[in-house]
């Protein structure tokens, strides 16, 4: 049997990493023949246009926006979007969804349920209390889910280790296209590049410390996305002296133009689940100097030739690596690009799916 409806939750289409990997797999389950519907609160948000035409998409009436609370209500209303959309599994795609979809999981009449981990169980600054009563709320949420999703083996087996489960099963992040350009030759520019939601997790505003400590006095920054932290950052820049050396052009689909013109991609998270941003940063040949915010991108950086690992929350350290890949010969472009080519989205999504037949068979 197969899970031939297939239903994705999702709050809205703010471009953060898991909901573009939502749409993404969305899109190349229904090039495989699935028929995908994707729940939602409400239709803001930049990746809305990422849709394509012939996934369904079902939201609450009245809208249901992102504020305090938000989350509850829209919970209320899920069993009323999965029953206009009658699917036979319901793939919760992040952390953030889990509240919502917990109380519904209990329900006899319901479809099978996987849910993905978007974030480690375990993250840096979390006391141990903090991390206990963590863990209780996440064997709580996912308790009778059917099968949960990490990005990696680390994370699988951390994973496992808290929730006391079997059906923790490591599929890799789908963040390329099956046929991702060739890369090109590399820059002589020091270009760094960073994406992601100006919040807080990002620690945007580390990078910008690193910035001005920087020896590589020609080197430019391009942030891009945008957020709640956007006058936060822009205010940083200013009262760091690094106007002209920052810019924060925006959102965009896409940012292989931007790698393409890039010397190092740079992720200063304080926490992640498996950065989608440095799979596409290797894809384009493009070096990563990462702070140690998961154990999936100590998997991903393992050789020195991919990136630099440094601690989180330490700026010095971090502009330290900076400097030291940007003086450091330019890569050998190719050579990171085949470190990733297990993390094109044809055949992950068809593990997602091999995975959904079993559990609906």
């Amino acid at each position: 049997m197969t899970a031939d409806r297939i239903a994705i939750l999702l709050h809205d289409f703010a471009p953060g990493g898991s909901e573009r990997i939502a749409v993404r797999l969305a899109n190349e389950w229904a090039r495989q023949g699935r028929m995908v519907t994707l729940l939602v609160g409400n239709e803001g948000g930049a990746l809305r246009r990422m849709v394509e035409a012939d996934i369904a998409v079902i939201a609450a009436e009245p809208p249901v926006k992102r504020a305090w609370g938000m989350r509850r209500r829209l919970a209320r209303r899920l069993p009323g979007l999965v029953a206009a959309a009658r699917p036979q599994l319901l793939f919760v795609p992040g952390n953030y969804h889990f509240p919502i979809v917990a109380r519904f999981a209990r329900r006899r009449d319901r479809p099978a349920i996987v849910a993905k981990l978007s974030n480690p169980v375990t993250r840096n600054g979390r006391s141990r209390l903090a991390q206990a009563l963590f863990d209780a709320v996440l064997r709580q949420r996912l308790g009778r889910v059917e099968a949960v999703i990490a990005m990696s083996p680390a994370l699988a087996g951390e994973a496992e280790a808290v929730l006391g489960r079997g059906s923790v099963v490591a599929i890799a992040q789908p963040s390329l296209p099956d046929q991702p350009p060739p890369s090109g030759p590399a820059t002589a520019e020091p270009v760094i590049i960073a994406a992601g939601r100006f919040v807080v997790q990002k620690r945007f505003d580390l990078l910008l410390a690193a910035m001005a400590r920087l020896a590589t006095a020609d080197a430019r920054l391009v942030l891009l996305g945008d957020g709640p932290g956007r006058a936060a950052l822009s205010a940083q820049v200013r009262r760091l002296g690094l106007v002209g050396r920052v810019a924060m052009p925006g959102h965009v689909d896409d940012i292989r133009a931007a790698l393409d013109g890039a010397r190092l991609c740079v992720i200063s998270s304080d926490y992640e689940g498996y950065p989608a941003v440095a799979v596409e940063a290797l894809a384009a040949g493009v070096p990563v100097v990462a702070t140690d915010c998961s154990p999936a991108i100590r998997e991903l950086l393992g050789d020195p030739a991919l990136g630099t690992i440094v601690p989180p929350r330490d700026a010095a350290a971090l502009a330290a690596a900076i400097d030291a890949r940007l003086s450091g010969p330019p890569p050998v472009r190719a050579a990171l690009a085949r470190s990733v080519t297990g993390h094109r989205i044809g055949p992950i999504a068809g593990d997602y799916l091999a995975l959904f037949d079993r559990l609906i068979g």
